[in-house]
């Protein structure tokens, strides 16, 4: 893997990531002037770019940074169950940040080197961490749809399908989610997102500003704090801004200045950086002899950690700019991703096709000034983090989501459904390490992920008393899964 894009930004910012103390809070006045002159240096410092065009100049320059934790000390969290205890004054307001297609593995936490997220590793290492956690599924809409609403889309009625167009893929537009149930409590609600799925017209929500679209990290991040300043945040009302970035989300095409180390490899039959070379090189896969397939894999690994190293500067300067205008000392900030990518570990590459640990794991963690740092170590997943944030914040327990909070030990059996495109379902359910793995063409596996991370070993026995204990929990989610989909269940249970 390629590590130097990620160094690169540890070693310009190491200075200056103290540990951060609480400000003064500006006056509205002096901070919607503070956030125009801000935004306006750093729209100057990072334009926005085609990823596409060799030709289009990329400015190289690390962004400035707050002063959060060194990335260094990722790692140092004590063991146990995490629960929320904070010093001080517990936060109101809410930054709610998702990532598309990210890897588990790209944060220094769950690899042996260091990885393209300094500034995010920062973050973490002084945050609240769901140490096992994934999605409820391994495409943006269902795995956005639990974060959103507490609950996976077949406890809703609906079953979102990789490319489908029916009415089981949409939220109604009355259904209580994380925006609504806070704007109900007086919360001011905003979401910037560059994903289509994110829209109220799918996800429904309830926010004073709503917008989006396809445009780069930079740009986002620039927007994002244009609204902000717009906005008055942080004037009374207490806020949650929600702002998803897709920069990962094949294909991996990041700024020049991060795919530098592609000038030292060979160059390859496809353009890797575009849709059709990604297809292309996918459909030859089977048939590249191991050198070039390690060729290709060097080469994507270095995209795709460059798209990642890209994000995570945006993000240093976007929560630089709120700490220097005194936003964070008062706000809980929450991290996930929507789901995960597989690299070809099972032939494959991208997500949306299957329930393996590479799509479906994923990341999730709290930060705000004075939260002291917990590692959680149950098994957690996308539909645990309203009711987990709402109990950070203090709020009343929502009603009607079968999440629960992490922190609080609970003998849960995870479950996972997804519908690949042109495909039958797939479900999973896991307790502790071994997961159940089952296709409704009737294929079955068992994996147990602490001997076989990969998930390249199964171990599935029918006369198993694990096994047993897995399909008891997943049939009733079969035969909701058959009900919605017409899909016909082969060899359930047996």
């Amino acid at each position: 893997m390629d590590v130097a894009l990620g160094n690169r930004y540890r070693q310009g910012s190491q200075e200056r990531r103290g540990a951060l103390a609480p400000s003064p809070m500006p006056s509205s006045f002096a901070r919607s002037m503070l956030f125009l002159l801000l935004v306006a240096c750093r729209t100057h410092e990072v334009p926005h770019h085609d990823p596409d065009d060799p030709d289009d100049p990329v400015v190289e320059e690390t962004p400035p940074s707050p002063t959060f934790p060194d990335a260094s000390a990722a790692g140092s969290e004590p063991d146990g169950v995490g629960a929320f205890t904070f010093t001080g004054v517990r936060p109101r307001n809410l930054l709610m940040i998702s990532i598309d297609t990210t890897r588990r593995d790209m944060f220094t936490r769950y690899r042996s080197d260091a990885g393209p997220l300094p500034f995010l590793d920062g973050l973490m290492a002084e945050g609240v961490v769901l140490d096992h956690h994934a999605s409820c599924s391994a495409w943006t809409l269902p795995g956005a749809m639990c974060a959103l609403t507490g609950n996976r889309p077949d406890q809703l009625g609906l079953l979102p399908r990789v490319d489908g167009t029916d009415d089981l893929q949409r939220l109604p537009a009355d259904s209580p989610t994380f925006s609504s149930r806070l704007a109900d409590l007086g919360y001011r609600t905003f979401l910037l997102q560059s994903n289509l799925y994110f829209d109220e017209s799918y996800l429904a929500g309830e926010y004073e500003y709503s917008g989006g679209g396809n445009e780069d990290a930079a740009a986002m991040v620039t927007d994002a704090l244009r609204i902000i300043g717009d906005s008055g945040i942080g004037d009374g009302d207490p806020w949650m801004f929600h702002l998803h970035l897709s920069d990962p989300h094949s294909p991996y095409a990041p700024p020049m200045a991060y795919r530098s180390a592609l000038a030292d490899r060979p160059r390859l039959d496809w353009d890797l950086t575009t849709s059709d070379g990604s297809r292309e090189v996918s459909e030859a896969w089977d048939e590249l002899d191991a050198k070039t397939r390690d060729e290709v894999l060097a080469q994507l690994q270095i995209l795709y950690e460059g798209e990642l190293s890209y994000v995570d500067d945006q993000l240093a300067r976007l929560l630089g700019v709120m700490d220097n205008a005194g936003l964070l000392d008062d706000t809980l900030v929450l991290v996930w991703t929507d789901h995960g990518e597989q690299m070809f570990e099972h032939g494959s590459l991208g997500h949306g096709g299957s329930l393996f640990a590479q799509e479906n794991d994923g990341v999730a963690f709290w930060w705000a000034r004075g939260l002291e740092p917990a590692a959680v170590s149950d098994l957690t997943t996308n539909e645990d983090l309203l009711p987990t944030t709402f109990f950070a914040l203090g709020l009343p327990a929502p009603e009607g989501v079968t999440g629960l909070v992490a922190g609080i030990p609970s003998n849960r059996i995870r479950l996972a459904y997804l519908w690949p495109s042109e495909e039958v379902p797939v479900l999973s359910a896991q307790s502790g390490s071994d997961q159940l793995y089952y296709t409704f063409a009737g294929r079955t596996w068992l994996f147990d992920r602490d001997t076989d991370p990969e998930q390249q070993s199964d171990r599935y026995d029918p006369t198993d008393p694990v096994v047993a204990e897995l399909w008891d929990a997943l049939l009733p989610v079969v035969g909701d899964v058959a009900a919605l989909s017409g899909e016909e269940p082969l060899g359930a249970g047996r």
